[in-house]
């Protein structure tokens, strides 16, 4: 394998890299936000603040992702050169700005770069919550249980009924057809499939076909 030959396969597995650090940041935000939401869903300045952290992170892992990519390409781009050109470095211009520009990078350090986002966040989180105090509510919000608790026992059910009245729902919402006798049953789907793997059509079942149909008892 030539020298331009390992560059290019360096430079693939530089950017397949990039893609898997990036991939992995999304899955982490996700997985956090998968795990932290739901406990905070009864405040919404927690939820907001929340949220802003775990778009926080995301960024600072694509900023990760991107800077380890932009050096990683002038590294071997450097290297390259130096190989092909013979060792002949190229030197950069002056330029007139370059001294005062230094001279401030260099008196900025770690803890003053920590006070400065740290009162930027200060800030941001005192706008955010003179905004929150703006916003009023003029309704009552309303707790519905759609098609039950259905997240925990079978949809439709008189155990989902239950389960969403244990859970604290207002409303409960249901869905009713019309089985083959003219029977009205509670069911959403036109078969069992879901619920217990039968394909018989509800229009296509009598009422006590339905009935015997064990949908997880």
């Amino acid at each position: 394998m030539n020298l331009l030959e390992a560059s290019r396969v360096l430079f693939d597995s530089i950017r397949t890299f990039a893609v898997l650090l990036t991939s992995l940041g999304v899955a982490l935000v996700r997985g956090l936000g998968s795990y932290l939401v739901p406990r905070f869903q009864e405040s919404i300045g927690a939820m907001l603040f929340l949220l802003g952290g775990l778009l926080l992170l995301w960024s600072l892992v694509n900023l990760l992702a991107t800077l380890f990519q932009a050096v990683s390409f002038a590294l071997l781009t450097v290297r390259l050169y130096e190989r092909v050109g013979g060792g002949q470095a190229a030197e950069a211009p002056a330029v007139s700005v370059a001294a005062p520009v230094e001279a401030v990078v260099a008196r900025l350090s770690s803890r003053a770069v920590f006070g400065v986002l740290l009162i930027a966040a200060a800030v941001c989180g005192g706008i955010g919550y003179y905004l929150l105090q703006r916003v009023k509510i003029d309704r009552e919000v309303i707790s519905i249980g759609h098609r039950g608790a259905a997240g925990r026992v079978p949809e439709n059910t008189l155990a989902a009924v239950d389960a969403a009245i244990e859970d604290g729902a207002d409303l409960v919402e249901i869905d009713v057809q019309e089985t083959r006798d003219g029977r009205v049953v509670v069911i959403h789907d036109s078969d069992f499939m879901k619920l217990a793997g039968v394909g018989t059509k509800i229009w296509d079942a009598s009422y006590d076909e339905a009935r015997v149909i064990d949908i997880g008892s």
